[in-house]
């Protein structure tokens, strides 16, 4: 139990450093207006469990999403990494929900840092390093729009790949969800 404590606390002391050092403005304008198609690596360098019971994986391909899009800074950014942590801790327990998350927290100096091009950063479908206060123009916000059928199909090929079962119905509802709230918040979150 002290060890959980102990964990626990390193991650609020995590998240309290890296919202505070790194919710700073940068400005670096983008150099295109096309995202590229959805991409997911599950739960990045975490087990994304194993071929028969993995009830995790869709709480890390959700958390995918607001990643891939890199829509609404910072304040979005913390909103997901507390989703992913709520979505592990109702599918299995909180500890496994605090080891999941200390992922992403741990990582914000290198997931918000503009200057290093990080496969797991904030925006990493753009082509450009996004950071966490570049507003998105028009046209990338419809990009993003009319990206969002790559979604699924990216899922079932990446678990196909791997070997994991097909998303389950209510896989498929949860992830649906986080979609069609991601097409309607855009403009809200930016």
């Amino acid at each position: 139990m002290k060890c959980v404590l102990n964990l626990l606390l390193v991650l609020c002391a995590a998240q309290a450093w890296a919202t505070k050092e790194y919710d700073k403005e940068v400005v670096l304008q983008p150099i295109t207006n096309e995202i590229n198609s959805f991409t997911t690596d599950g739960c990045s360098r975490f087990s994304d469990g194993n071929k028969k019971h993995a009830p995790w994986l869709i709480c890390c391909e959700i958390h995918d999403v607001a990643y891939w899009s890199g829509v609404g800074g910072m304040r979005a950014l913390n909103k997901a990494d507390a989703e992913l942590y709520s979505c592990v801790s109702r599918k299995t327990n909180p500890i496994l929900g605090a080891l999941v998350y200390s992922g992403p927290r741990l990582a914000i100096p290198l997931n918000t840092n503009q200057l290093i091009p990080s496969e797991y950063r904030w925006g990493y479908g753009w082509p450009f390093v996004l950071g966490t206060h570049i507003p998105l123009n028009t046209w990338q916000k419809e990009s993003i729009r009319a990206n969002l059928h790559t979604v699924f199909p990216a899922v079932e090929a990446r678990r196909a790949k791997i070997g994991f079962p097909a998303l389950t119905k209510e896989e498929k509802l949860e992830l649906a969800e986080r979609i069609k709230r991601l097409f309607w918040e855009i403009d809200d979150l930016d």
